[in-house]
């Protein structure tokens, strides 16, 4: 009892330092006078852990193969080089002469076992993923949740929609720093809601991310077409959407957006490169560590 005390009064102390942090980011133009909101469920319920176990009973097959095909692929980006500015090393380099502080020296940086690689997933909440497209999203991020914590990679799930107009909402499922072991069952309550402003979900999620100190951050997008919010869509909303795209590739990145539904096209145009249809997810091992290999050099 003392321990659950103690665990939910950090989850509540998280949420604070997380909301403040969310409404401190540039949203730009399109989403000024937008509340900005940070939800968690904290407490887990029975309900919760029998949809989540019959879930995750029903992927672990894909995660398993996931899981066999990926690690080779981490293991060949394994890191090597040089680092400069040492104050001892294996070669002394000329270039660093003018230095004052006497760090003269490369060192080589011997290559690990693997990179370390951060995972986010971020998904579209919105009313149109009601019924079957809401059930393939609720099992995609379980079978990756799965996956990442099978291999101990850090990972963060959110979701998003809009409350109400201007009043924005990011769900949060599962964090990087864990508090209690209740993250993998928060998943069973992805649900369609209302509008998606899907511009600054993927800000915020980007921005997140940016935080992680891994070497290669992938970011897993699941959506079922356009955004629309009451005041957003059409091909403002979708050119900030490629915008923030760009802006964040460039920053070390990888967004790959996974389709759910019929609005594939609208996916693939707003995010370009980095696309696939999970509609069937037992696809979805082969073609997302296909991409990887593309994605990540």
């Amino acid at each position: 009892l003392k321990e659950e005390k103690a665990e939910l009064a950090l989850e509540k102390e998280r949420a604070k330092v997380e909301a403040e942090e969310l409404r401190e980011v540039e949203r730009g133009a399109l989403h000024k006078g937008i509340s900005v909101n940070y939800r968690r469920k904290v407490a887990v319920t029975p309900s919760m852990k029998t949809l989540y176990d019959s879930i995750a009973a029903e992927v672990k097959p894909y995660v398993k193969t996931l899981i066999r095909l990926i690690l080779p692929e981490l293991k060949d980006k394994r890191q090597g080089g040089k680092s400069y500015g040492a104050i001892y090393g294996n070669k002394f380099e000329a270039r660093s002469i003018a230095r004052t502080d006497g760090r003269y020296f490369s060192k080589r940086k011997l290559p690990t076992d693997s990179p370390r690689l951060a995972v986010g997933v971020l998904v579209d909440e919105s009313g149109s993923m009601g019924g079957k497209r809401a059930e393939t999203a609720r099992k995609a991020a379980i079978l990756l949740e799965m996956f990442t914590s099978e291999l101990d990679i850090p990972t963060l799930i959110c979701g998003h929609s809009t409350e109400a107009r201007n009043d924005f909402s990011l769900y949060s499922y599962v964090e990087p720093n864990k508090i209690d072991r209740n993250d993998k069952y928060r998943l069973a309550d992805v649900s369609a809601r209302s509008q998606n402003r899907d511009g600054l979900a993927l800000k915020l999620m980007c921005e997140r991310m940016m935080k992680m100190d891994e070497d290669f951050k992938l970011l897993i997008v699941i959506s079922d077409g356009a955004p629309c919010d009451y005041d957003y869509s059409g091909p403002s909303a979708e050119r900030e959407m490629q915008e923030i795209c760009r802006e964040y590739r460039k920053k070390g990145i990888t967004i790959i957006a996974a389709a759910i539904g019929d609005d594939r096209e609208a996916i693939q145009r707003i995010y370009q490169k980095g696309f696939l249809d999970i509609s069937d997810l037992s696809k979805l091992p082969k073609t997302l560590v296909g991409l990887i290999k593309k994605e990540i050099k």
